[in-house]
């Protein structure tokens, strides 16, 4: 099973037993943008490297608050 094929309750499970990352679940999203949106045009404008940055911010806190 993909992880964009979870719901969200799903998915946060799974991140609060790390049995994922975001970065995971981000990764997973992007491609499914990929393969997806040249068929259905619903991006006007994607910004991975946003996405990338906010991962860093995510990743910094996590290790902050639980190292």
């Amino acid at each position: 099973m993909n992880l964009t094929d979870y719901t969200a309750t799903e998915l946060l499970e799974r991140l609060k037993s790390q049995s994922i990352t975001p970065k995971e679940i981000s990764q997973a999203c992007i491609q499914r943008i990929r393969e997806i949106d040249p068929r259905v045009n619903a991006w006007e404008y994607f910004d991975e490297e946003a996405i990338t940055a906010q991962l860093a911010k995510i990743a910094a806190y996590s290790q902050e608050t639980h190292p």
